[in-house]
């Protein structure tokens, strides 16, 4: 601290010997400053952050300061602990047919062969396709952005600022990418897919699908498999299945009982693919409004969910 803030530590020559801790403040004081300012002496992430305040709790309770250390320094730490730099993870939201035009556009542009006419493609050959591409180690951004569409341009965009994000706030800042209207495992490969042609680095963002139409709900299961089956996207999740399901479309095309009917069947099915792998299981629920888009009381919402489904958690809108 002293050598990278000489002018700092001149100020502060008088703590050095008796007041160890505020010297210590002042250097942090002064490493929080360059943070906003993004100059060169600043944290490179929270954690950094986070390691002085452990650092500066740790060594005060050591030397019977526990009362100071477990007060407002404690409540700094936690606060750190659950805002980091970000304040709050972003989710990054796009219908898949968005996607899969954008996808189209950029493999057309490739000039491979195999890549071309993608949107005439059944599901095995672009899964074939998108997982050969996913499996090359260079990068797989495209030269220049000139000549794509603005839809294009604008998604490219879009990733390029969440990649900026999660460098200068901490990965924390943004985490998924939810994927409205996934009915196939094409459509989380091809969010693998746009992040690489981003510049982003594999597997940065988790894939979420939003499971909205009737059959996509009855197609759970298989879904939750082919993800598992799949090393890109397992890869991508880790040892989390994480599943959006949406209340309202699937509640205009068949009415609101069938509606509830499949969205709980959905979910234990989910259940027993999480089980079945060892992994933890989080479901979002796409809620909130009118009952036919999941409204109602949220403590009556929450405690109507299958209990395997829940497992202490969950995640909602509303």
């Amino acid at each position: 601290d002293r050598a990278r803030f000489p002018e700092v530590a001149a100020r502060v020559q008088r703590f050095k010997l008796f007041e160890p801790w505020r010297e210590k403040l002042w250097y942090m004081a002064a490493r929080l400053r360059a943070t906003l300012e993004r100059g060169d002496a600043s944290y490179v992430d929270a954690a950094g952050y986070q390691r002085d305040l452990w650092q500066l709790e740790r060594s005060l309770v050591a030397s019977g300061y526990g009362k100071l250390a477990l007060g407002r320094l404690r409540d700094c730490r936690r606060r750190a602990d659950v805002f980091g730099f970000h304040l709050a993870s972003l989710d990054l939201r796009q219908h898949s047919g968005v996607h899969e035009r954008v996808v189209a556009e950029l493999l057309e542009a490739t000039g491979l062969p195999r890549a071309r006419a993608y949107a005439g493609m059944d599901e095995a050959r672009r899964c074939e396709v998108l997982g050969a591409l996913l499996s090359r180690p260079e990068s797989l951004a495209p030269p220049s952005r000139a000549a794509f569409s603005s839809e294009t341009q604008d998604l490219l965009a879009m990733l390029d600022m969440v990649g900026r994000a999660r460098r200068e706030q901490g990965p924390r800042a943004c985490e998924r990418y939810i994927v409205s209207f996934t009915s196939t495992l094409s459509d989380l490969l091809e969010v693998l897919f746009l992040q690489r042609a981003a510049g982003l680095a594999p597997g940065e963002l988790r894939p979420v699908p939003l499971l909205e139409q009737l059959e996509d709900l009855q197609n759970a299961r298989s879904l939750a498999e082919q993800m598992l089956a799949s090393p890109h996207v397992s890869a991508a999740i880790g040892r989390e299945l994480e599943v959006m399901i949406g209340y309202s479309d699937s509640c205009k095309q068949v009415g609101y009982v069938t509606s509830q009917v499949a969205l709980r069947r959905a979910q234990h099915a989910l259940a027993d693919v999480a089980e079945h792998a060892g992994l933890r299981l989080t479901i979002f629920h796409g809620r909130g409004g009118a009952i036919g888009r999941g409204g109602g009381p949220a403590h009556d919402a929450i405690r109507a969910q299958p209990e395997r489904a829940l497992r202490g958690r969950l995640r909602v809108t509303e």
